[in-house]
């Protein structure tokens, strides 16, 4: 049994003493706030620019995003996407629960992507995961192998990750030390078609810099 965690602040639940907790059905069900600030998808610089990237090269009906949380940006994506179809998928039942409420015209599922055969054998047109590597590094090696799987022969794949300072420690490091070593674990299956990176210079947002690339199935 996982040990519970009391407090109002989110960040309690992810990391701790330098290390990844994960508690994120906890983190959903006791923060105060909304965790990363996620209502503000539509007026964020990254999520703008994945709009614009995943639109130019769309339509894509059929859209699944690994890691939706509570599905503000799932729903912007499928409108950039043109989807038909959209899965929101988290490994947390309650940011599950809570999205289906907030998007009831969108689909929402428990998955844990870090599992093997997460994909249970689905395709997907576009395959989206933002902001998640830090929780997932642990076993990427599958996180990538589930997340080519959803994409099939002929589907796409987009990638929008913030990174700290690099001249600093950070959670992960060991895994991803960087943006482009990120894109390179998909590059074997993908052709990377687009990448942008987008850094922020303000000192309040140092963890405020994005690394987006779209990619194709080879």
């Amino acid at each position: 049994m996982n040990p519970e965690i009391d407090s109002p602040d989110y960040h309690d639940y992810v990391f701790q003493g330098g290390r990844l907790v994960g508690e994120f059905d906890q983190m959903y069900r006791k923060a105060r706030e909304i965790p990363w600030h996620q209502d503000d998808a539509r007026r964020r610089l990254d999520c703008q620019l994945a709009a614009t990237l995943v639109r130019q090269f769309g339509p894509f009906p059929r859209v699944i995003e690994v890691g939706a949380g509570l599905g503000y940006f799932a729903d912007l994506l499928a409108e950039a996407a043109g989807a038909t179809a959209l899965l929101g998928t988290d490994v947390s039942p309650e940011a599950v629960r809570r999205a289906s409420g907030l998007f009831p015209a969108r689909r929402f599922e428990v998955m844990d992507i870090m599992e093997p055969g997460a994909a249970r054998g689905r395709q997907f047109d576009l395959v989206a995961v933002r902001g998640c590597f830090w929780y997932l590094f642990p076993r990427l090696d599958v996180v990538v192998s589930n997340l080519t799987e959803l994409a099939g022969p002929h589907g796409w794949i987009f990638i929008s990750q913030n990174f700290p300072p690099l001249d600093r420690p950070f959670v992960g490091r060991d895994v991803i030390p960087n943006p482009e070593s990120l894109v390179d674990r998909f590059r074997p299956a993908f052709e990377i078609v687009t990448k942008v990176y987008a850094e922020s210079q303000e000192p309040e947002t140092p963890n405020d810099n994005w690394i987006l690339f779209l990619g194709r199935r080879r």
